[in-house]
C-alpha cells in the first residue's frame, strides 16, 4: 500500500517503530517482505524490547547499528545480491535472532561485487547527528581478540 501511495516504481522500504506480526511459529520478525517492498521494524532491534538495560547512548547506538545492518540486508537483496553463509556479511541468510545483526558489518567478497566488498559502517567516533560514513571494515574491528 505504501508503494502505491508514494508512487514508487521500485521496491519501497518502510521503517517504523511498531513490532511486525510474525508468521505462525516465530516470536518476532525484524523485516517482512511485502508486495512492492519491505517493512522494517526497529522495535525488536531495541535492547529494551528484550529487557536489556543500557544507558541511553548505548541503547541508541545498538538500535542504529542493528537498523543499518537490517537495511543493508534488505536493500542488498533489492539490488539483486543473494543471501550467503558469511556471518559478518550484511546478506547473511540465517538471521535467527536479533543479535546476529551485531556481527553483520560489511558486504562479503562472495557476492562478486568488488566495489562493495568490505564496505560497511564503523561506530567509532560516530556522530548521532550526522550521516554515517561508509568505510572499509577489516576483520580486526569485528574480533575483540584481534583489536
Amino acid at each position: 500500500y505504501i508503494g502505491d501511495a508514494v508512487g514508487a516504481s521500485g521496491p519501497c522500504v518502510v521503517v517504523h517503530d511498531r513490532p511486525l506480526q510474525p508468521p505462525p511459529g516465530l516470536r518476532y520478525v525484524i523485516w517482512n517482505p511485502v508486495p512492492g517492498g519491505v517493512a522494517v521494524s526497529y522495535a525488536t532491534l531495541d535492547p529494551l524490547y528484550w529487557g536489556e538495560r543500557l544507558d541511553e547512548a548505548g541503547r541508541r547506538d545498538t538500535v542504529r547499528r542493528r537498523l543499518r545492518a537490517a537495511l543493508c540486508s534488505v536493500l542488498g537483496t533489492a539490488i539483486g545480491l543473494v543471501r550467503c553463509d558469511n556471518p559478518s556479511c550484511f546478506l547473511f541468510a540465517n538471521v535467527d535472532r536479533v543479535t546476529r545483526l551485531d556481527a553483520m558489518v560489511r558486504i562479503g567478497a562472495e557476492h562478486g561485487a568488488p566495489t562493495l566488498t568490505g564496505r560497511g559502517f564503523t561506530s567509532a567516533g560516530d556522530d548521532p547527528e550526522g550521516a554515517a560514513e561508509v568505510v572499509l571494515v577489516d576483520d580486526a574491528m569485528d574480533d575483540p581478540e584481534q583489536a
